[in-house]
């Protein structure tokens, strides 16, 4: 840091060197700009990160072999895993085995490009081996040459809403059963 004649501080970068006579030669650049612009970039670098982390739902970013790259807290609350133990498995391993197909279909589709999204309700394994059920929401992010990177899941755990609507469906099976069990109705 230099102090400017007006005492002002101003970042700045210094390089030396001793010339072949003995004499010193230096430079000082001023480096505000770039500093300026490192400050801008770590900010957003720490928008990001927060957006992820304190997302209200699941979120994870995916490596296109299935690896958990990234993943945030709402995401190791639904199956049952820390951030380290889930970035050390696949989807593949937490998704429940009859799902999986579907999946991997859905996923060359994204890769392919045949299709901009993937949305469909599925089921995880948890840790302590429960199932659950999630909505997942799926795209793919790609290099400027349009090569496929990563993909972005966003997952929100819909188990309540499904047992639910399976209480819904009982009622409604035995109220009809019962209604055509007696005829005078």
């Amino acid at each position: 840091t230099q102090k400017r004649k007006d005492g002002t501080l101003v970042p700045v970068e210094a390089s030396s060197n001793i010339l072949p006579d003995g004499r010193w030669q230096a430079f000082v650049r001023d480096v505000s700009e770039r500093k300026r612009v490192e400050q801008a970039l770590h900010e957003s670098q720490e928008r990001f990160r927060l957006t992820i982390d304190e997302a209200p739902i699941g979120m994870a970013l995916v490596a296109l072999d299935g690896r958990f790259v990234r993943v945030n807290r709402a995401l190791c609350e639904i199956v049952g895993y820390s951030s380290t133990e889930l970035t050390g498995l696949t989807f593949q391993a937490v998704s429940h085995p009859e799902d999986l197909d579907l999946d991997l279909a859905g996923r060359d589709q994204l890769v392919r490009g045949d299709i901009p999204l993937y949305h469909r309700e599925k089921r995880y394994i948890r840790k302590d081996g429960a199932s659950v059920d999630v909505l997942l929401n799926a795209s793919i992010l790609r290099s400027r040459d349009g090569a496929p990177l990563y993909f972005i899941s966003q997952i929100e755990d819909i188990t309540a809403r499904k047992r639910a609507e399976e209480v819904l469906q009982r009622s409604e099976r035995e109220f009809r059963e019962l209604a055509e069990s007696m005829p005078q109705i």
